[in-house]
């Protein structure tokens, strides 16, 4: 360890020795909820008794709802709070009441600040549906322990190039993101700068829950066992301040467990709203996030160029590089080991025509739920996890001069002829902007505004009125975040079957 880290480490210890035992934010009954047999704490707002202003009022958003993007009229601060159960709009409540009373770098050293809780991602945490939906989880678990909920992303770049907080402000105090060795901040107030910091994060900020539990892949021990722990000692950790000095920053990253979080809402008595699959999943997602900067002008031009009303289309969504899928074609557009989602699929041969007979069969699945309006049918919007199959889709099938050089295989071969055929039956349109689509875990390293598309793609598909989708969760979580019931799978997976996903999905079935 050079000698610069090493200060920086004895100075963040140091830092986290000042912290005193938090009084005034809430208070915790630990026996009742916390025994032998690890009941679950209930989520009323009085056994909580979160400090709470009466006559609070929510902040504004930062964006204009009638934007070219056309966000509903009724993503107003109220209509996302409408509804939401009552313990998630009471810690919602808190949260902002918290950011204001200890503003800036005061949250991390007010002795008087709530604890706080990260939900940190490092390095590889997975896709955008590992990252960001788990939401309902993080609620929980800033909720069970009394801690302000923030984000840390440092892989691929951080969250706030592509999302922004809304009504709840998770970022971390510009203070510690301080970019100059020179500007007097002191060393431990640059944890979260960069990838290297966050390693040094990583490593001094302990986790909510013990290193052995595997939280980021939990297995059934997890459940069981770890995760009541890990609550029950960070809240008998309020009586000891030393512990408490020690853990006044955690960090987690739960994956999976939806039909557990499910099981511990209805243990607490909440039978009327489970969150995942209900309106208030996106209600959620919408008081978290809105568009960065650079996301919204791609969100706008997707919208303005392709004509789009949101709640006035479609979305299909073909996801042709996931290993539950298929796995004939795993080695990609190069030799590198890894699979497609690590170097992309290669488009040619008997990979192409996979891509396009699984995106024949998910248009002609997605053409079973349109709309016919008053004038013409409405259009689809079809994304993939591959360029080559978008371009082939909306752009390559409605080009004369394309359909005149390979005439012969478009009439010959029986795949080619099915595709044109299928997309000729309604207006199908893509976002097409001659970048590679990557995948935001497993092909890092590239500039943050190579990963927009991704969430442009979710925001769109997120505004759509009905939802087709395959494998993975990508698109599912599209779904979720749309509220609307009308979705359809038109693709199983191979192994590793979410039975929740399978229960909530219909499968399509086209006659033969």
């Amino acid at each position: 360890m050079t000698r610069r880290a090493f200060l920086a480490v004895a100075f963040v210890l140091s830092l986290l020795a000042q912290f005193h035992i938090h009084r005034s934010g809430i208070s915790i009954a630990v026996s009742p909820f916390f025994d032998d047999q690890a009941v679950i704490p209930s989520l009323s707002v009085t056994a909580r008794e979160w400090e709470y202003r009466t006559n609070h009022q929510p902040a504004a958003t930062n964006t204009d709802p009638t934007t070219e993007r056309g966000m509903d009229a009724g993503d107003s601060v109220s209509n996302l709070l409408e509804g939401l159960p009552d313990w998630v709009r009471t810690y919602i409540d808190w949260h902002q009441l918290q950011r204001q009373k200890f503003p800036g770098t005061k949250l991390f050293t007010d002795p008087a600040a709530p604890p706080v809780l990260l939900r940190t991602c490092y390095r590889i945490c997975g896709g955008l549906h590992d990252r960001l939906g788990k939401l309902p989880w993080d609620l929980y678990l800033a909720n069970q322990t009394g801690r302000v909920l923030l984000m840390n992303w440092c892989h691929p770049a951080p969250l706030e190039e592509f999302l922004l907080p809304n009504l709840l402000d998770w970022t971390l105090p510009r203070d510690l993101n301080a970019a100059s060795v020179d500007d007097g901040v002191p060393a431990a107030m640059r944890l979260f700068h960069n990838e290297t910091t966050c390693l040094w994060t990583e490593k001094m900020i302990p986790t909510l829950f013990d290193e052995a539990s595997h939280e980021h892949r939990p297995r059934p021990e997890f459940w069981s066992h770890y995760l009541d722990e890990g609550i029950r000692q960070d809240n008998v950790a309020r009586g000891d301040q030393k512990r408490l000095q020690e853990k006044k920053v955690v960090r987690h990253r739960i994956l999976g467990g939806e039909l557990e979080f499910q099981k511990r809402l209805e243990m607490a008595g909440e039978t009327t709203d489970l969150i995942d699959w209900t309106p208030s999943f996106g209600k959620i997602f919408g008081v978290f996030f809105q568009p960065s900067f650079g996301v919204q002008r791609e969100l706008d031009k997707v919208y303005r160029d392709l004509r789009l009303i949101p709640g006035q289309y479609s979305a299909v969504h073909c996801r042709v590089r996931h290993p539950k899928g298929i796995k004939k074609f795993s080695k990609g557009k190069t030799p590198v080991p890894g699979g497609p989602d690590r170097v992309g699929l290669l488009w040619e041969g008997e990979g192409r025509e996979f891509a396009i007979e699984t995106a024949v069969h998910a248009l002609q699945c997605g053409q079973t739920l349109l709309h016919q309006g008053a004038n013409e049918m409405e259009p689809i919007y079809f994304y993939s996890d591959s360029e080559d199959l978008v371009r082939y889709v909306t752009i390559e099938l409605h080009d004369p001069m394309f359909e005149k050089n390979y005439s012969s295989i478009l009439d010959s071969n029986k795949i080619h002829a099915t595709a044109r055929k299928v997309v000729q039956r309604s207006r199908i349109v893509g976002r097409h902007d001659g970048t590679a689509n990557l995948h935001i875990d497993r092909q890092g390293g590239a500039k943050p505004t190579a990963y927009y598309g991704s969430f442009v793609d979710l925001m769109v598909a997120a505004q759509s009125r009905c939802v087709t989708y395959g494998v993975g969760n990508y698109a599912m979580f599209a779904s979720k975040i749309s509220g609307s019931s009308c979705r359809l799978q038109h693709q199983e997976e191979s192994w590793g079957v979410d039975e929740n996903k399978k229960e909530r999905t219909k499968l399509c079935s086209l006659p033969s």
